[in-house]
């Protein structure tokens, strides 16, 4: 912080304090800071002379002005505080949404899990039923050859004996 800020920063919270305080009116030539306008050096020049007038009005801007470094670096430590909380709330939301993303996909994977379950188990039992049938038609297919044979032996002396 220059020494600029400084002085503004000091000037800004011994204003605020007489604010406070109701009891006191705030020199004229501080109005710009009072008004919450950013004034020019020599405005601040003639704020602090002003102040400096008034034992109790010096004792505080002085304070302040010797305070400023303290009081940043406190407020700086809580500020950081605050971004550290902000981050690990931040952080935290980004975990709960990647559980509830992972905890949606397990669900999905267990859904498509159980569906193609379901679809091999109906193809088991197309296979069984094909072997099954396989075997039925493999016993009986000699008794069915050999029954086709002899019908068509019976029918072959029917036309040999119609051709006569």
């Amino acid at each position: 912080m220059d020494e600029q800020e400084r002085i503004y920063a000091a000037i800004s919270m011994t204003l605020c304090e007489l604010a406070t305080a109701r009891h006191y009116a705030p020199p004229l030539e501080c109005a710009a800071f009072a008004k919450g306008q950013v004034p020019s050096g020599h405005t601040q020049a003639e704020c602090v002379e002003a102040l400096s007038r008034s034992a109790q009005f010096w004792s505080s801007y002085s304070g302040y002005l010797r305070e400023i470094p303290q009081l940043c670096f406190a407020f700086r430590r809580w500020s950081d505080i605050d971004v550290a909380k902000e981050i690990y709330r931040n952080i935290t939301a980004e975990k709960l949404a990647l559980v509830r993303f992972l905890t949606e996909r397990e669900k999905n994977a267990v859904a498509t899990q159980r569906s193609w379950a379901h679809a091999n188990q109906g193809l088991q039992d197309i296979v069984q039923a094909l072997q099954t049938t396989s075997t039925w038609l493999s016993g009986h297919s000699d008794t069915v050859t050999t029954a086709i044979n002899r019908n068509l032996q019976s029918v072959r002396k029917v036309f040999d004996q119609c051709a006569l």
